[in-house]
């Protein structure tokens, strides 16, 4: 009997460091990052919470709120999954410096005052027309690695951020060809 392969919407989950130099002067002027975008590894999870900080105003009498006003967007977001490309690990520990020779590297981490942000793409497939959400300021506020004798490593982050732009076009998927951590 023959097999049937049958594949479900394709999902997309990549970053790329922003240039901080470029947007420090002028905030307002934060835009996505036009570096490459990476795999932050394989398995991937990533959940969001979105919040316009709605305020509500009330007239002088009105039982019922005359207007809402959005003030500054912001939102959160946890990315968890299995650790392969530990790039994003300059996003928790600040600038690097790499020593060694091919093969075998040694990355020595500086702690900075101001961790890099990061732009994350997260696609969906939804049959004619996709989804793509373009999270940009991405900032680690806390970094989870868990690890166990015989186990592939995990990791956990969770993220601020400042922007978000949605768009119909999903991104490219990027394989993640690094082989996943483990304590075998």
């Amino acid at each position: 009997m023959a097999q049937n392969y049958t594949s479900g919407g394709g999902t997309v989950a990549l970053y790329a460091f922003e240039d901080m130099d470029g947007w420090a002067a002028v905030p307002a002027s934060h835009t996505a990052s036009n570096e490459t975008r990476v795999p932050f590894g394989q398995g991937i999870e990533v959940s969001m919470t979105r919040n316009n900080n709605a305020e509500r105003i009330w007239g002088v009498g009105a039982r019922n709120a005359t207007a809402n006003v959005n003030k500054q967007y912001g939102g959160t977001m946890t990315i968890s999954g299995v650790l392969t490309n530990a790039y994003w690990l300059l996003g928790v520990l600040g600038t690097n410096n790499d020593a060694g020779s091919p093969g075998a590297y040694t990355h020595t981490y500086t702690e900075d005052d101001i961790l890099p942000s990061f732009t994350t793409d997260l696609g969906f497939e939804l049959g004619t027309t996709d989804f793509e959400s373009e999270v940009i300021g991405c900032v680690v506020n806390t970094c989870i690695i868990s690890a166990a004798v015989n186990e592939a490593l995990k990791f956990s982050l969770e993220c601020s951020f400042r922007y978000e732009n949605l768009g119909t076009a999903k991104s490219a998927d990027i394989v993640d060809v690094e082989p996943v951590f483990t304590f075998a």
